[in-house]
Order: C-alpha cells, then sequence, then structure tokens
C-alpha cells in the first residue's frame, strides 16, 4: 500500500495538478496586489480640472478661502501620490475637486445674491418714481 500512495505522488499527473495550483495561487496573489497598487490618476485630474474651472470664472473674487483650501488638498494629494498613499491621495483629491465645486457654487450664490439686490433696489427706485408722478399729476 505504501508503494502505490508514493507512485501516485510521484506521478506526473500530480505533479502536473502541483504546479497548476501553484501557479494558479500565485497568480491570483499577484493580481490582488496589483489591483490594490495601481495608481489612478483620474481624481487628481478632476480636482485639478474642477480648480481650473473655478479660477477661469473668477471665483476667487468671491470665494477665495474654499478655492484655496481646495489648492491646499490637492497639493497635499500629490504629496501622498508620491509616497505612495494611494488611498489617501484618492481621498484628498476628491476632497479637494469638491471643495473647487463648492468655492464655485458659493461664488455663484454671491453673484445671484447681488444681482437680486440690484434687481430690488431698480424697483424701488421705479417705485419711487411712480409715487412721484402720480403725486405730480394730481
Amino acid at each position: 500500500m505504501k508503494l502505490s500512495i508514493n507512485k501516485a505522488i510521484n506521478d506526473g499527473r500530480v505533479k502536473s495538478i502541483r504546479l497548476i495550483a501553484t501557479i494558479g495561487c500565485a497568480l491570483l496573489l499577484t493580481a490582488g496586489c496589483a489591483s490594490n497598487q495601481r495608481v489612478s490618476t483620474e481624481p487628481l485630474l478632476a480636482a485639478e480640472q474642477a480648480i481650473d474651472n473655478a479660477e477661469r470664472a473668477r471665483v476667487s473674487q468671491y470665494a477665495a478661502a474654499e478655492l484655496m483650501q481646495a489648492r491646499e488638498i490637492l497639493g497635499l494629494a500629490k504629496v501622498a501620490l508620491t509616497k505612495k498613499d494611494l488611498i489617501n491621495a484618492n481621498r484628498l483629491a476628491q476632497q479637494s475637486q469638491v471643495t473647487a465645486q463648492l468655492a464655485f457654487a458659493h461664488a455663484e450664490l454671491i453673484k445671484a445674491e447681488q444681482i437680486n439686490t440690484e434687481i430690488k433696489q431698480s424697483i424701488e427706485q421705479l417705485k419711487q418714481e411712480m409715487q412721484r408722478n402720480r403725486d405730480a399729476n394730481l
């Protein structure tokens, strides 16, 4: 019986199965590690584009603090990327993008509020002029 077990172990088919299993495990481990370490510059590019869009819209006139914060966070994301801290780099890049979008929205809100104030002032001036015209015609 001992002889037949040794013969089966030394059989070419068992060796092939072991080799295939070993290679399969190695490939799975390599693929798993590679997918975790893949560098994605997409979040960084999206953050840079959001900041560029905000700068083109002259957001710094209305929301300079938020735009500066977005730039600082993007800088931290780039530092994290150079340190191969990909999870933190992506998180910071996304935070930078959202902060730049917030700055853009805040600037748009301020502009809209200014326009609203101007319209209210114009309406009030028109009301006063209409009242003067009524008073003059009486």
